[in-house]
């Protein structure tokens, strides 16, 4: 069993991105450090859209991220992967040229016990403060307790990552888009 960093395939699809406008304007208490977890606010479904990849490709993806934690999926993602959504976070709909598309929040963030602290790093604003992960290494057990999408405490949430079963049920699908970054567990 492996852990896995999520990413975009920017090179290949589109870009998504959300009208920041248009989310602040339907949901004044809109936070998105707030996503990793149950969001506090209400979920008021703003105007998204995809955009030529620095690439110049112009094909949208089955899936992609808007932030490095947050999944969207089109329908046929959604419908071949509920049962891992369902059980793993909350679903939220978007308006405007993404309509056909969804925003997958993960709630399933996981405690430091599952990294091994001796042997990953961060580094830290002059003031003290955490700034990023520099190095992350799971525990041998982590990949058999974590559920298939997790974000982690250590890393303050910023970032999405999957177990092998969800890897292989997108690979499985021919669901495009997405990059699977393996992790280290030791």
């Amino acid at each position: 069993m492996s852990i896995y960093r999520i990413h975009s395939d920017i090179q290949n699809y589109m870009l998504f991105t959300v009208d920041d406008l248009d989310v602040y304007t339907k949901m004044e208490s809109f936070n998105i450090q707030a996503f990793g977890q149950s969001l506090p606010f209400e979920w008021q479904a703003p105007k998204a859209n995809f955009l030529p990849s620095d690439s110049g490709s112009t094909e949208k993806p089955d899936m992609t991220q808007w932030t490095d934690t947050i999944l969207v999926l089109n329908k046929k993602a959604v419908d071949h992967l509920k049962n891992i959504l369902e059980t793993t976070g909350e679903l939220f709909p978007l308006v405007g040229s993404c309509k056909d598309y969804m925003l997958f929040n993960s709630t399933q963030r996981q405690g430091n016990d599952i990294i091994n602290l001796e042997q990953s790093t961060s580094s830290y604003f002059e003031d003290g403060a955490w700034e990023r992960v520099e190095k992350l290494v799971f525990t041998k057990a982590a990949p058999n307790i974590v559920p298939p999408l997790f974000t982690i405490e250590y890393d303050r949430g910023c970032v999405l990552y999957c177990t092998d079963a969800f890897r292989h049920d997108v690979q499985r699908l021919g669901l495009s888009g997405l990059a699977f970054q393996l992790e280290i567990c030791e």
